[in-house]
């Protein structure tokens, strides 16, 4: 008899043997391995006792890492050594913190599924698509920070950089946008999140799910008002990045996607804004840049662990449809090789990575959304501190300011930071903190009225959160599974990107323009939607690109088209002019330039009556801030653009030792992240302490002479 160069004799129902003396490649040995070790089909279910297990053991870590912070920041208080993860006024925050902060707003749990559901359709290409894009949307995103924080270092919001340069009617359309934003991404990733997790515990339902992440999302809004919630992110975001780690070490050992839809998102985020404007330049934007590398490595590898992982999964079992198109649209997808792998355990590990990504998502969201009605609607419209306040008096106390007042009556108010009165006020309150609030008056004649106007506002914030998060609720559960708010969203929004960069970046946009050019560019927009979607046959992914394509070009060409049509070129005059406008908004209590005098070179006299330093100063006390931006910035596109959109373009797919090679980039990548991520706040803390321990030790001989003196003069009488 005469064989072929392959034969198969099973001799029994569970051995396959190879009878071929040909050599197998890399390939057939790794289909072997797998078809060996996935030979039975596993499915796990968890139960709402499993919910409830998880959601208690989260509070639990929330209240422990908060009990202890608790104890040792008192202690250290006490001992007067400052420890590496707090920072004060006089000490910067510490940078692992922040970039673990950026890392759990960069990481949404919607742009998880994506990456995976796009690496199940589309393979190596929609691996690194949804990862890499979202990078440089945020590159792009840094770009307009630094632009943001150098022409208008005291703004708390975009929406008050848009009411001085254009005026109400402007501003009242950047606050509902900005609402829109944080309404929008809240319905968007509650539902995914929920479907997500009602797949794998269907007997829970759909409706105690979503009630338990609004649980544990109310309960962490309490906790961002506690000095450890830093902390508590910090060890939520290195929780994350070890599960990944764990589940891309055990996987491996064993069409397009458009980045319009992200930058609307991202640029109207008001919740990535009041992160990066609370922190010093510095922090927020190499911070910011940092995470941005850090967090690709998230969605990269579920997207290969899970989505690449389950196509191979399904290879092992003679390519078997293994879920069906309702069970992956439902995201059983990102649970089906953990549970091969790790059985019950799997399953609890993707559900807590689901759960955090989801409760800290939507925190995020409703905070952001309380900024804004707390900063651009509480402050500026209904309770005002003063309802008739010029930009060219002071709020303090009413005098003018300015080099046009006179030396008579001119304001002579220092900040805060300057005041005896009001460190004095501060140490009292320290001392009293038992006391209740309410019964403790500022000293300070010239700031005491608004430090108990901010205190009176800031009680409420907390009440605006729940308020936001109660509205947010019910609009939730009208708008759920309703196409037409994505239409709507992405259709005014898109337009209204290309309009705030150029308020940013361009002195001679008026507000004609601006209002002109958004509306005409969103009624382009809108209508060409609509004209794809009835009189042709192209789909809605190609009809949604051409129509955020047109409408985000719009934003930038038709307000220059008007602009340039209406104005004549500006002098130099008016242009500084303009810029200057900017730089007043300002906190009254701590002015920009003095906190930018403590963290840059800045050069600033802390009279709140002087004039704001010069555009052209603050660029040059930034100078070195931007130019290391810059060269990340290019790395970034370097990289992600240059590298890996053009290798995944030209490659579409590889042979077995390129596969290798790329897959153990990415794991490499992604053990780097998880370290980075685990062990910077703790060099950090481990520099601090040796910084106060050398200053000890500097001190040392002072101490024992004032000791060695005090003896002295102890004993002199005896003798």
């Amino acid at each position: 008899m005469e064989f072929a160069s392959y034969v198969e004799i099973q001799a029994t129902r569970s051995k396959v043997l190879n009878l071929s003396r040909r050599v197998l490649t890399p390939v057939e040995v790794t289909c072997r391995n797998l078809q060996k070790t996935f030979n039975t089909k596993k499915s796990v279910e968890l139960t709402i006792s499993d919910l409830v297990c998880i959601a208690v053991i989260t509070l639990l870590a929330a209240l422990i890492v908060d009990v202890v912070y608790a104890l040792v920041t008192r202690r250290s208080q006490k001992s007067n050594v400052g420890s590496g993860f707090l920072s004060d006024a006089n000490e910067p925050p510490n940078l692992g913190i922040v970039v673990a902060r950026f890392m759990t707003q960069l990481t949404w749990p919607t742009s998880v599924f994506e990456a995976i559901r796009h690496s199940e359709m589309y393979g190596l290409p929609g691996c690194m698509y949804v990862s890499s894009n979202g990078v440089l949307v945020y590159t792009i995103f840094t770009l307009i920070l630094l632009e943001f924080r150098t022409k208008a270092p005291g703004a708390q919001t975009l929406a008050q950089f848009v009411r001085v340069r254009f005026g109400t009617v402007c501003h009242i359309l950047t606050v509902i946008f900005t609402i829109f934003t944080s309404t929008f991404e809240l319905i968007v990733d509650v539902s995914v999140g929920s479907t997500t997790l009602n797949a794998v515990c269907r007997t829970a339902g759909k409706t105690a799910i979503i009630s338990f992440v609004f649980i544990l999302v109310g309960a962490f809004l309490l906790m961002t008002w506690r000095k450890s919630y830093g902390v508590f992110l910090y060890l939520m975001m290195s929780a994350l990045v070890v599960i990944t780690s764990i589940l891309l070490l055990l996987v491996l050992n064993a069409s397009s996607y458009y980045p319009l839809v992200r930058i609307v998102r991202v640029v109207l985020d008001q919740s990535l804004w009041e992160l990066a404007i609370s922190l010093p330049p510095n922090h927020s934007i190499i911070g910011l840049l940092l995470a941005t590398l850090l967090a690709f490595s998230i969605p990269a590898a579920l997207s290969i662990a899970c989505g690449l992982g389950f196509l191979a999964l399904e290879s092992a079992f003679f390519n078997e449809v293994l879920l069906t198109s309702t069970q992956k649209l439902s995201g059983l997808t990102i649970f089906a090789v953990p549970i091969h792998l790790l059985e019950r355990q799997g399953a609890y590990l993707v559900f807590f990575v689901v759960l955090i990504l989801l409760v800290t998502s939507s925190i995020y969201n409703i905070s952001g959304a309380a900024t804004i009605f707390y900063h651009d609607i509480l402050e500026t419209y209904i309770r005002p501190f003063k309802k008739h306040a010029s930009e060219h008096t002071c709020l303090l106390c009413g005098k003018p300011r300015g080099h046009l007042a006179s030396r008579r009556n001119i304001c002579r108010c220092r900040s805060m930071l300057e005041c005896s009165n009001c460190q004095m006020d501060t140490w009292i309150r320290e001392q009293c903190k038992s006391r209740p609030s309410s019964t403790l008056l500022y000293g300070c004649r010239t700031h005491g009225a608004y430090r108990a106007y901010k205190d009176e506002m800031s009680y409420s914030v907390l009440r605006i959160t729940f308020t936001v998060m109660a509205g947010m609720i019910p609009i939730f559960i009208m708008l759920y599974k309703v196409e037409l708010v994505n239409f709507i969203y992405f259709g005014i929004c898109t337009p209204f990107i290309g309009c705030l960069c150029l308020t940013m970046i361009w002195a001679r946009l008026t507000n004609h323009a601006f209002l002109i050019g958004y509306t005409v560019s969103t009624l382009i927009s809108l209508a060409l939607w609509l004209l794809l979607d009835n009189f042709t046959s192209l789909e809605m992914m190609k009809i949604q690109l051409i129509a955020l394509t047109v409408a985000f070009a719009g934003g930038f060409i038709v307000p220059i088209v008007i602009t340039l049509a209406t104005t004549k070129t500006p002098s130099q005059e008016v242009t500084l002019a303009v810029w200057r406008s900017v730089q007043q908004i300002d906190n009254p209590l701590i002015p920009w330039p003095e906190l930018f005098t403590r963290q840059t070179d800045l050069r600033f006299s802390p009279r709140l009556s002087e004039t704001k330093p010069a555009p052209s100063e603050v660029r040059r006390a930034l100078s070195g801030l931007r130019r290391l931006a810059y060269v990340i910035v290019i790395f970034n596109f370097a990289i992600f653009l240059g590298v890996w959109h053009v290798f995944m373009y030209v490659s579409k797919s590889f042979e077995f030792d390129e596969f290798f090679y790329f897959v153990r980039s990415v794991e490499l990548w992604t053990y780097l992240a998880a370290g980075l991520c685990i062990l910077t706040p703790i060099i950090r803390l481990i520099s601090s302490q040796m910084a106060n321990f050398k200053q000890l030790l500097r001190s040392t001989p002072r101490i024992v002479r004032q000791w060695l003196l005090r003896m002295r003069r102890r004993a002199g009488p005896n003798q």
